[in-house]
């Protein structure tokens, strides 16, 4: 029987100059909100599997890149398949805001950061890393 491992992958944090962040509607997230990303490819750099993953989902070319870190996702309900990802998340930053999407996403909104905790309609785990993202912002500021 063939070994299983852990897929690795890559995920962005687009951010624009109105304090909005990128969420993408797909059905492999149940038509919950999520960030552009997907699988990082054999012999490919983190940094280059997040931008061509941005540029596919989105047709966003975003500048400043930074990895923000990394979370394990192992089997979790919010996603359409029974899998084992580790996600590396990146922040980055659009002036551009017209969004083409492909064919794995049916939606797309600049969702204001400052309406992330309340939302309902964002999926459990981009929500959860943006609000880490936000609270770590706010610590950074004061």
């Amino acid at each position: 029987m063939p070994k299983s491992y852990p897929e690795i992958i890559v995920s962005a944090i687009i951010l624009n100059d109105n304090h909005e962040v990128l969420l993408l509607n797909s059905f492999k997230t149940f038509n919950k909100l999520t960030l552009p990303g997907g699988h990082l490819e054999l012999g490919e750099s983190l940094i280059s599997g997040v931008k061509r993953e941005v540029y596919e989902e989105t047709g966003l070319t975003p500048k400043n890149f930074k990895l923000y870190k990394f979370v394990e996702f192992i089997y979790g309900k919010s996603f359409w398949k029974e899998k084992h990802f580790i996600f590396f998340y990146y922040t980055c930053r659009s002036k551009k805001q017209k969004v083409l999407l492909n064919e794995e996403h049916q939606d797309f909104v600049w969702y204001p950061l400052s309406s992330i905790k309340d939302s309902t309609g964002i999926d459990p785990s981009a929500q959860s890393i943006l609000e880490q993202y936000i609270n770590e912002e706010v610590t950074d500021i004061s």
